[in-house]
């Protein structure tokens, strides 16, 4: 922090005028002024920040048992099924790199480690809500605009539609909804008695796009980071393009209940990167829920919101790309039988069928020299190989991956089947 008194000259050996010694007190009253100024700011900054940092180490806590239970579960489930019958399943995510090979440059996929996800290389991305100066700075338009409403599980629903009823709150300080800055959050804590007996918070925004200033209105990802994190559910998601007709968000799970579609909330929602076919967008409303609460001097707080939202036109290449798997064994006393073709796992919210999207080859060495088939029965003592894994899109269709599956068979030193 920069103070006005320290750029005074020889302050030490005291003021040589009494214009020299105002100049000096008014100096110090200043800088004492903004000091207090930028501690009362840092002491709310510090209270707000460690409110966040609670919140957030409860809800992973809660991650991080679950899991625990599946870990354990997949430990059972091995134990008693797999090294019985030889046989084995390995699933790789993509929130690190381990046991990846991007190779050769201009055919790497994209490896997205903070959504934990694989797709062709990005050629350019544009986000239709904000824009990047030159010199890196966010500038939102003001013909963005946002909207809130709210409910709860106590409030009766509309008579005529059987739908929530909502009403319009504050919309104060929603920038930070889509700053693109990861320092900020927007949040809200609404508080309830106790015998009012709410059990769920109900909650909409919509997000009105600024199309005067858009070259085209297309998008095909939107991207969404829930606070706090792994507490809110995503009810659904609706947009509208040209005419006032709400439609569902392209890739939005859904599933049919008496002859009818409905959506597949998601729950605990985390970090959501949803990618759909491109489509005209110029408004987003966005329905979710808030089913958990903290309990303080006999009132229940629950506390949501986003950390960011963006909405972008991404351009991916349309060359095939790749990367590359390298799969071992569990030990060294155990060699590979056989091996079967991978399966790709889509991400939750994009392109489900992968067929003519996903490819993949199988090789003995690194280089990818020596090709070999899957479902063939191996010979040689082989307990590492290289799996080459091609994305391809093909028109609007991208395929998006969450993980790759790995089935095979394995032989030991002392028994080969």
């Amino acid at each position: 922090m920069d103070l006005e008194s320290t750029r005074i000259k020889n302050m030490k050996r005291g003021p040589e005028s009494s214009a020299a010694f105002n100049k000096m007190m008014g100096s110090l009253q200043r800088d004492t002024v903004s000091l207090f100024n930028h501690l009362n700011s840092n002491e709310e900054a510090i209270s707000k920040n460690m409110d966040i940092l609670m919140r957030e180490n409860h809800f992973y806590q809660v991650q991080l048992k679950e899991l625990e239970n599946q870990l354990a579960e997949l430990q059972e489930r091995y134990s008693n099924e797999g090294y019985g019958k030889n046989q084995m399943k390995v699933q790789k995510s993509f929130f690190n790199m381990d046991g990846f090979i991007l190779g050769e440059r201009n055919r790497q996929a994209y490896i997205d480690l903070e959504n934990g996800m694989a797709f062709p290389q990005l050629t350019d991305i544009t986000s239709k809500l904000s824009y990047e100066t030159e010199n890196g700075e966010i500038f939102l338009p003001d013909e963005l605009k946002l909207y809130i409403k709210e409910s709860n599980d106590t409030v009766a629903l509309d008579e005529t539609n059987n739908e929530i009823v909502y009403e319009d709150i504050n919309n104060e300080d929603l920038d930070a909804v889509v700053d693109r800055d990861a320092t900020t959050h927007w949040m809200r804590t609404v508080e309830f008695n106790e015998e009012d007996c709410v059990t769920e918070l109900y909650g909409e925004m919509d997000i009105k796009m600024p199309v005067r200033n858009l070259n085209n209105l297309y998008s095909n990802v939107l991207t969404m980071n829930p606070y706090p994190e792994g507490s809110m559910t995503i009810e659904d998601i609706y947009y509208r393009g040209r005419e006032d007709q709400w439609d569902r968000l392209p890739n939005f799970p859904t599933k049919e209940v008496e002859g009818k579609t409905v959506p597949i909330p998601i729950k605990n929602a985390q970090k959501l990167l949803f990618s759909f076919p491109k489509t005209e967008i110029t408004e987003l409303r966005i329905k979710y829920s808030q089913p958990y609460w903290f309990q303080n001097n006999n009132k229940r707080a629950f506390t949501y919101g986003f950390q960011d939202i963006d909405l972008q036109y991404c351009i991916y290449s349309e060359k095939s790309t790749e990367f590359i798997t390298e799969l071992k064994t569990q030990n060294d006393e155990q060699y590979f039988k056989t091996i079967h073709s991978p399966k790709a796992i889509p991400a939750d919210i994009s392109e489900s069928n992968l067929n003519d999207l996903v490819s993949h080859q199988l090789y003995y060495d690194s280089n990818l020299s020596t090709e070999f088939e899957f479902d063939s029965n191996i010979i040689a003592p082989l307990n590492t190989v290289y799996i080459k894994t091609t994305l391809k899109k093909e028109g609007d269709k991208v395929p998006v991956l969450k993980g790759l599956e790995f089935n095979y068979e394995f032989k030991t030193n002392q028994i080969v089947q």
